[in-house]
């Protein structure tokens, strides 16, 4: 089923521990903070279509907004004249009285985004503009079409680096090399925890300077003697009809996995066998990252982001350490490097809910190295301030964290109930650290047979609400393979002019978040 957003464009992973029967160890070397229907990806429009992937004329869409009234001029708001760009512009507007839309275009790529009223906002595509003095024309149209006012936009966009190529120890050196001239932080200061006893564990022996140590368990809190970092643990729970770790244990290792996130570390670890035949997850969160697979696969993931806290320039490291959004620029790191521009990641593909291998590591480095100390990624969080579901759901908040909510029935129902639900949520901060106003782009994760609704609530861009009925399964194809999900996900992606950061999320789920999965579930 499609999504619908109203009033706003929406663009384009007894119990018994044990060994899960993968390969031996190979270690021998937040920033905190519509009547349209479309669909989940970038553009404008009004077009239906599924979930699984982008529609480029008619999807999710920036929040932000203007307190300012109506205006009588077709003009930018954002970005400001002459601002320096990357790989995508978040362009507000201000349009005439009978404008129903404002299309921006870079005339030279070819790019293009519709800015839908009321609130004439879009991102625009400048993967493939040329570096240097960029020139944004912005036109404004009434319903029939007819032209109301156009205006021009003067920006450049920044020359961006591949700064190492190759892989593994090749990669290593170049970072070293750039360290010692202060183009890079390095693997100094830089901190690595294995929390499985070696079981799976990274070498990082030409990692020079890289802290890197061996626990027996991941501690619940980040260690007082570390600063940044990454900690990967890959034991499951796999006697009987069991589930892996972070999904079954709340009090646990979703904890400890928020308090890193919170920390400037982020957490990893394979969905084992939750995310197979079935999707079993029935919520998303930005906090954690699992793998899809058993024990190790993890392992190529980890070492993308230490390299990429090593690529960082020394100063662009600090101020994210200072915001505490090492976690957040990791999570957004890894998942938008598997992607060839900010309007790919805004896609229900680009998300998965398990990661599967991808040969990423140049871009993760070119991203990483990009990163200046007065624009790091911005940092989302999100509240759902009231939920309302029909009585005979028997919903609970089953995830209640600053970067991720979930709501699942205690027990799994014999049918598909009736009625509809409405989750009302706030977004924050409006601005980043730095000051540069945030735009929020909604986009459906996951729709399990759920017509879903998206509507934007406020002129800042930062109230919301998600209506749906009952999810259903429903068979997508994510990772490689056909999975059944029974879920509705909803993400909301931060931009601050420069760079997209990690989602935020809302998901509603149709079965028990704690129910057991077993090995016949795994299809890795």
């Amino acid at each position: 089923m499609p999504l619908r957003l109203v009033g706003t464009l929406v663009v384009l992973g007894a119990l018994v521990g044990c060994d899960d029967g993968a390969g031996p160890d190979d270690d021998a070397g937040p920033r905190a903070g519509a009547d349209a229907a479309v669909d989940a990806g970038p553009g404008g429009g009004s077009d239906a279509g599924p979930d699984a992937g982008p529609d480029v004329t008619g999807d999710a869409g920036p929040g932000g907004g203007s307190d300012a009234g109506p205006s009588t001029t077709t003009a930018a708001v954002l970005p400001t004249d002459g601002a320096e760009v990357l790989y995508s512009a978040a362009v507000r507007a201000t349009a005439p009285p009978g404008a129903v839309e404002v299309e921006v275009t870079e005339p030279v790529s070819g790019a293009s985004c519709v800015a839908p009223a009321p609130w004439f906002e879009c991102l625009l595509d400048l993967s493939a503009a040329t570096p240097g003095p960029l020139t944004i024309a912005l036109v404004s149209r009434d319903g029939a079409g007819a032209e109301l006012g156009r205006a021009m936009l003067a920006l450049t966009r920044r020359a961006i680096e591949v700064p190492c190529t190759g892989t593994g120890s090749a990669l290593d050196t170049c970072i070293l090399a750039r360290a010692s001239t202060m183009d890079a932080a390095g693997f100094d200061g830089v901190t690595y925890l294995n929390a499985d006893n070696a079981h799976a564990r990274v070498n990082t022996g030409t990692m020079t300077g890289i802290d890197a140590r061996v626990l027996e368990n991941p501690p619940a809190t980040v260690l007082a003697d570390v600063t940044l970092g990454v900690m990967n643990e890959s034991r499951a729970y796999t006697s009987g009809e069991s589930c892996s770790l972070v999904r079954c244990y709340p009090t646990g290792r979703q904890r400890l996995a928020l308090n890193h996130y919170e920390g400037n570390f982020l957490y990893m670890i394979p969905e084992h066998r939750d995310v197979g035949i079935r999707d079993y997850y029935q919520w998303q969160a930005p906090f954690y990252l699992l793998s899809q697979g058993s024990s190790s696969s993890e392992r190529d993931e980890v070492a993308k982001a230490l390299r990429a806290l090593a690529v960082m320039r020394p100063a662009a490291r600090a101020a994210a350490v200072a915001d505490s959004a090492v976690g957040p620029l990791l999570s957004f790191l890894i998942m938008r490097a598997r992607r060839d521009s900010d309007v790919a990641y805004l896609t229900a593909d680009a998300l998965p809910t398990a990661v599967p291998n991808s040969p990423s590591e140049e871009r993760i480095l070119e991203l990483a190295a990009a990163i200046r100390a007065d624009e790091i990624p911005p940092v989302a969080r999100i509240d759902a301030d009231t939920a309302s579901f029909p009585p005979d759901w028997s919903m609970t908040r089953s995830l209640s964290t600053p970067f991720a909510v979930g709501y699942t029935p205690p027990t799994l129902p014999a049918a598909a109930p009736a009625g509809d639900f409405t989750i009302e949520a706030t977004l924050a901060p409006s601005a980043d650290a730095n000051g540069r106003a945030l735009m929020f782009f909604p986009v459906v994760l996951r729709e399990a047979g759920s017509a879903v609704t998206v509507e934007r609530l406020d002129a800042s861009g930062l109230r919301w609400a998600v209506r749906g009925d009952f999810p259903e399964d429903a068979t997508i194809t994510t990772g490689g393979q056909d999975r059944i999900v029974s879920r509705v996900t909803v993400a909301f992606f931060p931009h601050n002019g420069v760079w997209l950061g990690a989602p935020v999320m809302v998901s509603v789920g149709a079965r028990p978040s704690g129910e057991s999965s077993s090995n016949a579930n795994n299809l890795d």
